[in-house]
């Protein structure tokens, strides 16, 4: 039909479109996870802003088409070791989960293909955060020791400029909702990657990448 040919396609509306583009884009952006990614190291700050302790974790793309995060956490004296595997689908869906604790580790899998409940990993909607264009519902938390399993809602706010680390960045906020009525804030980069969460408990603060010496 050359120049006077039309797309014989056309949007999917309301919800079903939403979900359709959520899961392409997270689709993408999973690709490039661990690049983007890689190592990240996090400090805790409680309410009055002293430093409570660090968190590192690291992604890596696993085999079989899945996404791995290492988690090494020291938080008030007390260290702790994940490990995570979750499905490269639209919500990261958790496959294994690997919990240690004064040298003992509980270990337990799943089946990203139930289709309910989609469970995820409290670490892993760090990375959702950063991969959804809009308002996301129907994750299910797993329950990790000492915590309840819990359906998740994340909602996009848009875009601000944010001082953090001492200068003003362009940012997009996140809000984290679960249906026990808690709530955190969640900055991210135009990558996707989490700065800073804050709640009622404290602030979790991305400690930024020393510079290359060789670049």
């Amino acid at each position: 039909g050359g120049g006077a040919a039309k797309p014989a396609g056309r949007p999917l509306p309301g919800v079903v479109g939403r979900r359709l583009r959520t899961g392409v884009v997270i689709r993408r952006r999973a690709d490039s996870m661990a690049q983007v990614w890689g190592t990240r190291t996090y400090r805790f700050r409680n309410p009055h802003g002293i430093e409570t302790g660090t968190l590192k974790f690291t992604v890596s793309n696993e085999k079989d088409d899945a996404i791995k995060i290492a988690l090494e956490q020291v938080l008030d004296g007390h260290a702790l070791a994940q490990e995570i595997v979750c499905a490269r689908d639209s919500r990261l869906s958790l496959i294994r989960f690997a919990n240690t604790v004064n040298g003992e580790t509980r270990e337990q899998t799943f089946d990203p293909k139930t289709p309910t409940p989609n469970r995820t990993t409290h670490l892993v909607t760090l990375l959702l955060a950063g991969t959804l264009p809009e308002e996301y519902r129907g994750v299910t938390m797993y329950g990790e020791p000492g915590r309840e399993a819990e359906p998740v809602s994340l909602e996009v706010v848009g875009p601000e400029s944010r001082e953090i680390d001492g200068k003003q960045t362009d940012v997009t906020k996140v809000i984290k909702k679960d249906v026990g009525g808690g709530e955190m804030n969640v900055w991210i980069d135009s990558a996707g990657v989490v700065l800073l969460i804050e709640g009622k408990v404290g602030r979790v603060e991305l400690v930024p990448k020393a510079p290359d010496p060789a670049k």
